[in-house]
């Protein structure tokens, strides 16, 4: 799912609009954010991860990091910008 799916989903799950999110962003940050900021942001893939962020405060949403178990593949030599896979069965 992209940046710009997951920011509709969670406006649609708040029952907000687009433009109301740039109200309440320019209202936190004192940025100037308009309905088309945001949209063109979401479109071209360049809303940065701190305006995420305030979205998602907005939306009273947090990022959760979470290890990911099982691996089937696995680095075995961790030389700088080098990587061996290795197929765990």
């Amino acid at each position: 799912m992209s940046v710009k799916e997951d920011v509709k989903l969670l406006l649609a799950k708040e029952a907000m609009t687009m433009k109301r999110l740039a109200e309440l962003m320019k209202e936190k940050t004192g940025y100037p954010y308009n309905l088309k900021v945001i949209s063109d942001k979401l479109a071209r893939k360049t809303l940065k991860y701190e305006e995420f962020k305030v979205i998602l405060e907005i939306l009273c949403y947090d990022i959760e990091y979470k290890k990911i178990s099982n691996l089937l593949f696995h680095a075995i030599d961790r030389k700088p910008h080098q990587y061996q896979l290795l197929v765990q069965v």
